[in-house]
This record gives structure tokens, C-alpha cells and sequence, in this order.
């Protein structure tokens, strides 16, 4: 991943109002940038509106806890799209700082990106072929009611695949810059394996632009938190919802093979991100703490006397491993997968058990009149 990968998707970004527009010469917001993202959500909003309108017939006749799903994954959806587009101008200079810092930290330590160009064009190839395939089942099995009743997903959808492409990418950068900041560590370490203390100013002076650095880079994760935290938790939420839904559906009636395949490739394109984005966290927080790691491995060389600058360096170092939440209510991690699968399998018990007492209700009411349908003549 590279800075023109980053760049390239906050192009298309800037077309959908998820990210800030500014003038390339003066760097500020002229009045039609400012308008822009009030006018996409004002389009979001009047065509979900229409699209409701004709749902309504489907939402009167769903069952009580199916709708309240349905109506949370609507909500959940339209949010994260106002969230994204309605805070992007507030969130410019997050976003200048982000990019700031990771040009920093590239020349700082000599870093060379693939633009991985291609990265981007497959993930949209996939997912507007999924989307093909989508539309073909939907329009063979509703209709023209397809399309209006689901094609404004298709902007809201595409709108949080690209924030999350952009929480990839910058993930990604992040990485490769903690491992570049070890890199140099570690090869101060072997410095002193093999000479000892006669290297000694040599570390110090590495040690000041190596600990700049790390701060730098704690700084730039604090930075991605506030700018991914709260779209993060949305689409997960919106995953765990649309995940409870379709599982219900598929438990509960039989699925033809091409009924199916819609319902994984819904599922997988709202998870697929959230499971990379969390194991990118993952490795993130583990590459800072193996900085620590090898910050530690120098005490052995360090007499008392000469210890108090390779503590100092320890600590600070120790004190701004990276973290990263979801808008703060919980930290991004493995745990989250496991979270997140017990809650879906624990909802999809209740949900079903919820669907077999229904139908067992039903199937009594059915008994009781047929019963009275057979014996009311012998009564009269």
C-alpha cells in the first residue's frame, strides 16, 4: 500500500463526500465543497425515503422481531452514511495531518511503496460483478420492485465499502512504517552485539530520531481512530444485523443454490472488511510491541551509570503503544471476532426459537378450527 493508493481512494471520496474536499491551490473549502456533502446526504435521504415507501407492504407484513432487525439494518446503513459525509469537512485537518505524517515517516526511514494501483481495481471489479449477480437474482425474483426497493443500496453500500478501503490502506501504511521503525532498531541492536559500547553515541543519536518517530506514529494511529472509530463500529454493527437476518432466513426456508449465493455474497461483503481491518489492528499493536521487545534487548549492554537515556528511550517507547477502538467502547482486536460471533449465534437461538413458537402457535390455531369445522355439525 502507498500514499498514491491512498490518495487515489480518497479521489473517489471525494466524488461520494465521505472524505473533505479542498482547492489544490489555496487549500481551503470554496462554497460549492461546502454544499456538496449536504447535497449527497439530501440525495441518500430522499431516495431511502422512497425506497421505504415501497417496502412498506413487506415491513407490515414481517414478523415483530424480523422487522425490528430490518428496521435497525436500514438505520444502521443510513447513520453510517451520515456520519461519514455530514463530518467530513469537520474532519479535514485530521486528514491533512494524516497524510503529513505518513510522508514524514516514509522519508524518515527511506520506505519504498508499491502503489498497488491494482489492488483497488480488482476490489471494485469483484465488487460490482457481485452486484451484477445480485441485481440479476433480485430483478428475477421482484421485478421492477427490486430496483426500487434496493437500488439506493447500492450508493450506501458502496459508500462504506470505500471508507473501509481507505481504514485498510491506512492500516496497512501504518504497518509498514512500525516494522520500518523495528528495522532500524533492531539493526542498532546488532550494532552493539557485535562492537558493545563503542557504538554507544551512534545509538543515542538513532535513539532521538527513533523515539520521534514512534511518537510520530502513536500520533498518526490516534489520528485513524478518530477519523475510523465511529464508521468502524457501524459496519460492524451493520454485519452482525444483516449476518443475523440471512442466517434466520436461510434456518428457516429452503434456499434455491442462486437464493443462496446472494445471501453469502451480502454477508461476506460486510464482513470481508471488518475481519481484515481487525487482524490489520491486530498486527499493528503486535509490530509496536515487538519496538519494545527490542528496546529491552539493549539493557544488557548499558552499565548503571550509563542506563538513565536507555530508560528514558524504554519508557517512551512503552508509553505510546498504539491502540485501536471502536469510538471508544471497546478496543479493536481478535476478541472483537469472537464478540461478535457469540452475539450473532446467541440472537440467531433466540430469533429461532421466537420462529418456532410461532409457527407452533399457528399450526395449533390451524388444528383448533379445523376441529371446530368438523364437529360444529354434529353439535347442531
Amino acid at each position: 500500500m502507498s500514499l498514491k493508493l491512498l490518495r487515489t481512494v480518497l479521489t473517489v471520496g471525494k466524488f461520494l463526500a465521505i472524505v473533505p474536499s479542498v482547492d489544490t491551490k489555496t487549500q481551503k473549502t470554496n462554497l460549492s465543497q461546502k454544499l456538496y456533502p449536504f447535497i449527497m446526504a439530501g440525495g441518500i435521504t430522499v431516495g431511502l425515503g422512497f425506497s421505504m415507501m415501497w417496502r412498506l407492504p413487506n415491513y407490515l407484513s414481517a414478523v415483530t422481531l424480523g422487522l425490528v432487525i430490518q428496521l435497525l439494518l436500514d438505520f444502521t446503513l443510513y447513520v453510517s452514511n451520515m456520519y461519514t459525509i455530514l463530518t467530513s469537512h469537520h474532519k479535514k485537518h485530521l486528514w491533512s495531518k494524516l497524510l503529513r505524517n505518513l510522508k514524514t515517516l516514509q522519508d524518515n526511514n527511506k520506505i519504498t511503496e508499491d502503489p498497488n494501483l491494482k489492488y483497488f481495481i480488482w476490489m471494485n471489479i469483484f465488487f460490482w460483478g457481485s452486484y451484477c449477480y445480485m441485481t440479476w437474482w433480485g430483478y428475477s425474483q421482484m421485478d421492477v420492485e427490486f430496483f426500487k426497493q434496493l437500488a439506493i443500496e447500492y450508493v450506501q453500500t458502496y459508500d462504506v465499502l470505500i471508507f473501509n478501503t481507505l481504514f485498510c490502506v491506512s492500516l496497512k501504511m501504518l504497518l509498514t512504517r512500525y516494522r520500518a521503525v523495528g528495522k532500524r532498531l533492531q539493526k542498532q541492536l546488532s550494532f552493539f552485539q557485535k562492537y558493545g559500547l563503542g557504538v554507544k553515541g551512534q545509538f543515542f543519536g538513532a535513539s532521538a530520531t527513533i523515539k520521534n518517530d514512534f511518537c510520530r506514529l502513536k500520533e498518526t494511529t490516534d489520528i485513524v481512530n478518530g477519523i475510523f472509530g465511529w464508521p468502524f463500529l457501524f459496519t460492524l454493527v451493520f454485519g452482525c444485523l444483516q449476518t443475523l437476518l440471512y442466517l434466520k432466513v436461510v434456518a428457516v426456508t429452503h434456499q434455491s443454490i442462486a437464493s443462496l449465493m446472494y445471501l453469502l455474497l451480502v454477508i461476506f461483503w460486510h464482513y470481508n472488511y471488518v475481519l481484515i481491518n481487525v487482524f490489520l489492528c491486530e498486527a499493528v499493536s503486535n509490530e509496536a510491541k515487538n519496538v519494545v521487545r527490542i528496546a529491552y534487548g539493549f539493557e544488557k549492554y548499558f552499565p548503571d551509570k550509563n542506563s538513565h537515556n536507555l530508560q528514558h528511550f524504554i519508557v517512551v517507547v512503552k508509553d505510546n503503544i498504539p491502540s485501536f477502538s471502536a469510538a471508544r467502547f471497546f478496543g479493536i482486536n481478535r476478541m472483537t471476532l469472537f464478540s461478535t460471533f457469540h452475539v450473532v449465534v446467541t440472537f440467531l437461538i433466540v430469533m429461532l426459537q421466537f420462529e418456532t413458537a410461532r409457527n407452533s402457535a399457528s399450526h395449533q390455531n390451524c388444528e383448533i378450527t379445523n376441529f371446530e369445522n368438523v364437529t360444529r355439525p354434529h353439535e347442531l
